[in-house]
């Protein structure tokens, strides 16, 4: 157990905020969901102390409290909510540029699939039925895929192979 907590925390120590290098699938996971865990937390703790409802609270809650807070407390709400979006994008783009770079690709292939994934969320937003949700599960696809597809092995342009590996306990016979 103490080999798989000593993995986590050598990821966690992967600098979050640069795009150069390389990203094995298991930083882009395990990075992945420490920042959606801590986007909830941060979506919980704003919902508790700028909207003080409880952060388990239905949607026509939230709605009516914000629709009921003070200009200040929306300002607070809103300029927390956009570093917040800001801080995530920021983050999701150098994961995923990283693990492009150990899929040998290159930075750039971020901005062609985010334009299509928009244009589905687009054409998504526009049906109704199984349909709506079946398009909008496809802007799933390059997430998974990023997680799934191996890395290139040895070096490549963006640099060495990233190694994450457990330590293999040593049993002396």
């Amino acid at each position: 157990m103490m080999r798989y907590i000593s993995l986590f925390l050598d990821i966690l120590q992967t600098d979050f905020f640069t795009w150069k290098g390389r990203a094995t699938r298991l930083q882009y996971i395990t990075q992945y969901g420490v920042l959606f865990v801590d986007m909830l937390l941060v979506i919980a703790l704003m919902k508790f102390f700028l909207l003080g409802i409880s952060p388990l609270a239905p949607e026509d809650v939230m709605l009516q409290a914000i629709n009921t807070m003070s200009a200040t407390q929306g300002y607070i709400f809103i300029g927390t909510a956009t570093i917040l979006l800001i801080f995530v994008t920021l983050i999701t783009i150098f994961i995923s540029m990283r693990r492009l770079h150990d899929l040998g690709r290159t930075g750039w292939w971020l901005l062609v699939l985010w334009i299509v994934i928009t244009f589905v969320a687009l054409v998504a937003d526009q049906q109704t039925g199984i349909l709506k949700y079946v398009l909008g599960g496809l802007s799933w696809l390059p997430t998974l895929a990023f997680a799934i597809l191996p890395g290139q092995s040895g070096e490549n342009k963006y640099g060495s192979q990233p190694i994450f590996e457990l330590e293999t306990e040593e049993t002396e016979e």
